[in-house]
């Protein structure tokens, strides 16, 4: 990429990835959110949901097993569920694969 290309946000597929995020964020976590931080964790069950819903993983390529996403892809993920009533602590929980995603990864190796 160089200095003078155009990273687009607005395309329809960022669009739609949005959408689905504040979706899922609004049926899935805003009504149980206060009580999962109040406990401390969050059900392991949301992860897969969420895995299930597209939305873990966005950034991995499709030769990694990923959807062959972006960063910007996560990052507009990550955005649309503080925007529709999620948590940064509820982020720093239910994306925590994202420590090691990019090692593994970048040496094709999960053992």
């Amino acid at each position: 990429m160089t200095t003078t290309e155009v990273i687009r946000w607005d395309t329809d597929e960022q669009k739609a990835l949005r959408q689905l995020a504040a979706d899922f964020t609004r049926k899935e976590i805003v009504p149980h959110l206060d009580e999962w931080e109040r406990a401390g964790e969050i059900p392991r069950e949301l992860h897969r949901k969420t895995a299930d819903a597209g939305l873990i993983g966005a950034s991995v390529a499709e030769e990694h097993g990923g959807p062959g996403g972006t960063a910007l892809d996560m990052l507009a993920i990550l955005e649309e569920i503080i925007l529709a009533g999620g948590s940064s602590g509820l982020i720093s929980a239910l994306f925590s694969h994202g420590i090691a995603t990019p090692h593994i990864v970048s040496s094709g190796n999960t053992t």
